[in-house]
């Protein structure tokens, strides 16, 4: 599952494209058995920004 702050995006793997208002995020990745992974990103104005990771 996918969190985007605090709230549910959606599912992995696929996860559909959204879109985030300019400033910063936390998401939080997590995936049953394994680790979740945190990070706080920045979105600015006009730009894209894609995401992976990979459990191992």
């Amino acid at each position: 599952m996918v969190y985007v702050d605090g709230q549910m995006q959606g599912l992995t793997p696929p996860l559909k494209q959204f879109w985030l208002q300019p400033g910063q995020h936390t998401i939080e990745v997590r995936n049953t058995g394994l680790p979740s992974h945190t990070e706080t990103i920045t979105i600015e104005a006009g730009k894209d920004v894609q995401l992976r990771h990979q459990f191992e």
